[in-house]
C-alpha cells in the first residue's frame, strides 16, 4: 500500500513539475526546490535582518528598500535563518556562513528568473536555488542469508561466479587490538534517521538531531524514506557478537543519528549543511553519506563551507558516487574533503549492470581518469548485504532486518565503518590521515583497466579492513601534505604531517635525490625557466620512509644575477597561517617611477599596516610582520589580506593570524 501511495505521489508531482517548468535533472527528479531561493546577504543587511528576527521566527520584509521592492516583486512570504550557529564564531564571520537566508516564494515562481535578480542588487552577496539531494538508489530483490563483504563463500555470494575469498577481511582485522571498535568514535549516519530501538543499534547510538524536521528525535520514520539509515547503520555498526541479527563493519563504535529527511518533504541542501556542521561541533569522528545531488550546478559556497568545516573540526567524510552507472559522480562526493565510495561487486570487479550478482538494473558511478581529483572514486566497497531494517512494516521489508541492502548506500556506510576502526586503532588520526590508510592498503581490482593500481571505475580498490588497521602503528609513516612550489624563485615548501614528526626529509628533483633537511622547505637552484620539473619529498622516520609525494612546477626565476627579471609579482606569505610573525615577498621586473607599496588589511577592508611605501631596485624583496598594527599593538586572529601596488601592477593574497 505504501508503494502504491508513492507512485501515485509521484505521478501528481511530475505533473505539477511540467504544469509549472520545474527544472529537473537527468533522471527526472525536481533539481531544486520551487519554492525558495537561498541567498547570502552583505553585513549591513544581515545585521538589520537578524536585528528583525530576534524576537520572530520568520519576517516577510527587511526593512531595506531595494530588497523590499524585489520581495515584493516576487511575492516572498517568509524569510528565515538558513543554517544553524556553529562553535567557531571566528570561522562563521570569516565565511559569511551565519549570513546565509531562505526566501519563501510562491511554488509557480521562476526561480532562476528570481535569483538573476537577487545576485544584482546591492545588499546581497550571492544567490542559489535551494537543491535537493537524494538518498541513493536501493535495488530490491530476492533475499540473501549471509554477508559475502565480511566473508566471501561460494554459499553466501548473490549470483554466480563470484571470486572467492574477495572480501573485506573483516575477520582478520577484528583480531587487531581496536577489535570491534572504540564507543568513543563516533560515526554519523547523515540519512533517514535511524531507528534506535532495533534490538542490534540500541546499545550503539548516541543523541542526534533531526535536521529535516528540526527537532531532537531522530527516529527513521520518514514517509518517503524509511529504513534507508537504519540499513547504513546498520552496515557501518550494527552490534557484533551479540547473538543476534547481522555483524555491524564497526559495532563497537557509537551511531549518531543525524536526519535529514523531513517527515514529508524534500533533503535539501541548507538540510545537509546544518547536519555537517553539528558533526564538526559535536565530536564526529567520521561522517557517512549514502545521498547525492545529480551534478553542482554552478558555485555553492554555502555547501563548500559547511563540508569544510567538518573536516576541519576532523571529520572523516564518505560520500557514495550513486547508481547510475555513468561517468560523473555526485556531490558531496565529489568535493575535494570527502572520500568518494562506490560499489563493489563479490566477483572482484566494479558493480555494473553485467557484474556476476544478477542484478542488471544499476551500477555503480564512476568519475574522471585523474588519480586523486575531486570528482575521481577514490575506493570501493562490498554492496548487496543483510542489514537492520526499521521495527515492524514501516521500513524495506516486513521485519527487522533487510537481507538486500545495495546500491552505493550499502558501500558507503561498509566503508565508514572500517575508516572507524581505522581511527579507533589511533584516534589522534586526521581526516587525511585515515583517507591514506584506507586508500594505500585497498585489494586492486583489475577489471575494466586491466593495468594494476588505482584507475577511474574502481579508484585504489576494494576496502581492505585488515590491511589498513595492520598498518597503523605508533609512529605511522606519513607522506608531507602541501606542497607548494614558489616558481618566481624555485623555493619549495610542504607541511609535516599532523600525528607525529618525522625526524628528517628527504628532497628530489625529477626523480633524483637534492639532499636531506630537518626543516620543511627547500631552495631549488639552478633551474631554467620555462622547463617543467617534478619536485618530490620523502618524510624519513626511525621505522624507514613515507612515500614520495610530488609536485610539478614551471620556473620563472627572478634573481638578482646576471638573469633578466620577467615578473613582478607577489609572492605567498610563508609560514601561512602564522603566529607571531611571517614573511612576505615580492619581485619586481622593472623600477618604478612612483613608490611601491606593500599594506595590510582587515576583512572589513581598513587599513591596518604599511609594510612597504618606497622606490625600490629591481629584485626580490621580503618583509617580515609581526602581526601588529601601524601603532605596533599586536592584533587579533583572523583573516588579513596584503595589497602589493606598483606601477600599475595591484595584487592581493590573504593570510591568516593564528594565536
Amino acid at each position: 500500500m505504501k508503494r502504491l501511495i508513492f507512485f501515485l505521489i509521484l505521478f501528481l508531482l511530475i505533473n505539477s513539475i511540467f504544469a509549472t517548468g520545474i527544472i529537473l535533472d537527468s533522471h527526472g527528479r525536481k533539481l531544486y526546490a520551487s519554492d525558495r531561493i537561498k541567498v547570502k546577504l552583505n553585513e549591513e543587511a544581515s545585521e538589520k535582518i537578524n536585528a528583525l528576527l530576534q524576537n520572530n521566527e520568520q519576517i516577510d520584509q527587511t526593512g531595506l528598500e531595494t530588497l523590499d521592492a524585489l520581495n515584493v516583486e516576487y511575492d516572498v512570504t517568509k524569510i528565515i535563518l538558513a543554517h544553524r550557529p556553529v562553535n567557531d564564531k571566528v570561522w562563521e564571520q570569516q565565511t559569511g556562513f551565519a549570513r546565509w537566508y531562505l526566501f519563501f516564494v510562491p511554488e509557480k515562481t521562476d526561480i532562476e528568473d528570481a535569483i538573476k535578480y537577487y545576485k544584482n542588487n546591492e545588499y546581497v552577496e550571492f544567490a542559489n536555488p535551494e537543491y535537493i539531494y537524494y538518498l541513493s538508489v536501493t535495488p530490491d530483490d530476492p533475499y540473501f542469508d549471509d554477508c559475502w563483504g565480511h566473508d566471501n563463500t561460494e554459499l553466501n555470494g548473490p549470483g554466480s561466479g563470484q571470486v572467492i575469498g574477495f572480501d573485506s577481511h573483516i575477520e582478520e582485522a577484528w583480531d587487531d587490538d581496536q577489535g570491534y571498535g572504540n564507543p568513543d568514535i563516533i560515526i554519523a549516519i547523515i540519512d533517514s534517521g535511524v531507528d534506535y530501538n532495533h534490538e542490534d543499534l540500541i546499545d550503539n547510538c548516541v543523541p542526534g538531531y533531526d535536521y529535516g524536521d528540526n527537532d531532537d528525535d531522530p527516529m527513521d520514520d520518514s514517509f518517503m524514506d524509511a529504513g534507508h539509515g537504519t540499513c547504513c547503520a546498520g552496515i557501518a555498526a550494527a552490534a557484533v557478537d551479540n547473538g543476534i541479527g547481522i555483524s555491524g563493519v564497526a559495532g563497537g563504535c557509537s551511531i549518531m543519528p543525524l536526519k535529514i529527511s523531513p517527515y514529508n518533504g524534500a533533503v535539501t541542501q541548507t538540510i545537509i549543511n546544518n547536519a555537517l556542521t553539528h558533526c564538526g561541533d559535536y565530536g564526529v569522528d567520521i561522517a557517512s553519506m549514502s545521498f547525492g545531488f545529480e551534478g553542482q550546478q554552478g558555485s555553492n559556497p554555502s555547501a563548500d563551507a559547511a563540508i569544510a568545516y567538518a573536516y576541519d573540526n576532523g571529520v572523516t567524510l564518505l560520500a557514495c558516487t550513486q547508481n547510475f552507472n555513468e561517468p560523473y559522480i555526485s556531490h558531496p562526493a565529489n568535493d575535494e574533503h570527502v572520500i568518494a565510495v562506490g560499489a563493489a561487486s563479490p566477483c572482484a570487479e566494479r558493480k555494473s549492470p553485467t557484474s556476476c550478482d544478477g542484478q542488471m538494473w544499476w551500477g555503480s558511478s564512476y568519475g574522471v581518469d585523474i588519480q586523486d581529483a575531486r570528482d575521481a572514486v577514490d575506493l570501493v566497497a562490498p554492496t548487496i548485504l543483510p542489514t537492520t531494517d526499521v521495527i515492524g512494516v514501516s521500513g524495506f521489508t516486513q521485519g527487522d532486518y533487510f537481507m538486500l541492502f545495495a546500491g552505493t548506500s550499502c558501500a558507503t556506510p561498509y566503508a565508514a565503518g572500517v575508516a572507524a576502526l581505522i581511527k579507533s586503532k589511533n584516534p589522534t588520526l586526521t581526516p587525511a590521515e585515515v583517507r591514506f590508510y584506507l586508500t594505500s592498503t585497498t585489494t586492486d581490482i583489475i577489471d575494466e583497466e586491466p593495468t594494476p593500481g588505482w584507475d577511474r571505475y574502481t579508484g585504489y580498490g576494494m576496502v581492505n579492513a585488515d590491511d589498513a588497521v595492520g598498518a597503523v602503528i605508533s609512529s605511522p609513516l606519513f607522506p608531507p601534505t602541501n606542497l607548494t612550489v614558489d616558481e618566481a624563485n624555485g623555493q619549495f615548501t610542504w607541511d609535516a604531517p599532523s600525528s607525529v614528526d618525522p625526524i628528517g626529509y628527504n628532497v628530489y628533483l625529477d626523480g633524483e635525490q637534492e639532499g636531506n633537511t630537518i626543516d620543511t622547505e627547500w631552495q631549488f637552484t639552478d633551474l631554467i625557466n620555462g622547463t617543467t620539473y617534478e619536485a618530490g619529498v620523502v618524510a624519513v622516520y626511525d621505522e624507514g620512509e613515507s612515500v614520495m609525494v610530488t609536485i610539478d612546477f614551471v620556473p620563472n626565476i627572478v634573481s638578482a644575477g646576471n638573469e633578466i627579471f620577467t615578473t613582478t609579482a607577489l609572492i605567498s606569505n610563508y609560514p601561512n597561517p602564522f603566529n607571531p610573525t611571517t614573511t612576505i615577498s615580492f619581485s619586481l621586473a622593472t623600477e618604478s617611477a612612483e613608490n611601491t607599496e606593500l599594506i595590510i588589511y582587515n576583512l572589513r577592508g581598513q587599513k591596518v599596516k604599511t609594510l612597504v611605501n618606497e622606490k625600490l631596485d629591481i629584485g626580490i624583496h621580503q618583509v617580515v610582520w609581526n602581526g601588529d598594527d601601524k601603532n605596533g599593538k599586536p592584533i587579533s586572529s583572523g583573516l588579513y589580506f596584503y595589497k602589493l601596488k606598483s606601477g600599475s601592477l595591484e595584487q592581493t593574497k590573504k593570510m591568516i593570524l593564528l594565536k
